[in-house]
C-alpha cells in the first residue's frame, strides 16, 4: 500500500483541486483509492441538522472506498487534542457504516520545525476500511 499526501505553504492553494485530479486519475487506473480533505472545525447545515463540514465529507467518501480502502485525515489544528480528532474520525466512519480495519496515526513528524513559539500541532491518520 503506498500513500500520498499532498501539502502547500498556505491555505486556498489548490490542494483539493490538485487531490480531486489525482483521485479521479488514480480511479481510472483502477486503484482503491479514497480521499478526505484535512480536518476542520466548520459547521454545515445538513438536511436541516447542524454537522461537522469534515464529517459529512467522510459520509460522502466512504462509499467512494472498496472494501480494504485507505482513509486519510489530517488536521493541523492546534485547539483539536489528538484524541479528540481521532475520535470524530473515527465516529464518522462508524456512523457511515463502515468498519476500521487498522487505524495507523501519526503525530508531527521530525521534518516539521517545532519550537516553544509554535508547538507541535499536526496530527495525521490512516484507517483501512472494510
Amino acid at each position: 500500500m503506498r500513500h500520498l499526501y499532498l501539502a502547500a505553504t498556505g491555505q486556498n492553494r489548490g490542494k483539493t483541486t490538485v487531490s480531486l485530479g489525482v483521485l479521479d486519475g488514480f480511479r481510472r487506473r483502477g486503484l482503491s483509492t479514497g480521499f478526505i480533505k484535512p480536518v476542520g472545525q466548520r459547521t454545515i447545515d445538513a438536511d436541516g441538522v447542524p454537522a461537522d463540514e469534515d464529517a459529512v465529507l467522510i459520509a460522502g467518501a466512504l462509499p467512494l472506498l472498496k472494501p480494504g480502502g485507505v482513509l486519510f485525515a489530517s488536521t493541523n489544528s492546534a485547539n483539536w487534542p489528538p484524541e479528540e480528532f481521532l475520535a470524530a474520525i473515527e465516529s464518522a466512519v462508524c456512523k457511515g457504516g463502515r468498519q476500521i480495519i487498522r487505524r495507523h496515526y501519526v503525530p508531527q513528524p521530525p521534518d516539521f520545525p517545532i519550537s516553544r513559539a509554535q508547538p507541535a500541532q499536526l496530527k495525521t491518520v490512516w484507517l483501512k476500511i472494510a
